[in-house]
């Protein structure tokens, strides 16, 4: 297996309801789906690719991980099979970086 980093960064979209399903007297409702856009690189060869995945059960894999850990990457699809990812870093929605050693779920 090779193994190779990734950054990731979560970017929420709105997802909007149907014109025909919305009611004029109550607000839009909006619905968040998550989008995750990974930097992935290879440092042996210099090589690195960035994929966007708006699928949630190709996501799964990379919820409620910390830096260092690594992910098999297989759910990604076909392409990444055998590979074996390590999270490097990353961003959450509003921008604010990772940052290693810090193990607390609310930013400080």
């Amino acid at each position: 297996m090779q193994k190779i980093s990734a950054a990731i960064q979560l970017n929420p979209q709105p997802s909007r309801l149907p014109h025909s399903l919305r009611q004029p007297e109550r607000s839009v409702l909006t619905r968040f789906s998550a989008t995750m856009k990974l930097n992935i690189s290879y440092p042996a060869n210099g090589s690195q690719k960035l994929i966007e995945v708006e699928d949630e059960r190709r996501l799964r894999i990379f919820m409620d991980r910390r830096m260092g850990q690594e992910v098999q990457a297989d759910s990604l699809g076909d392409e990444w099979k055998g590979y074996v990812l390590k999270i490097t870093g990353g961003n959450d929605k509003q921008g604010f970086p990772m940052k290693q050693g810090v193990m607390h779920p609310t930013r400080v």
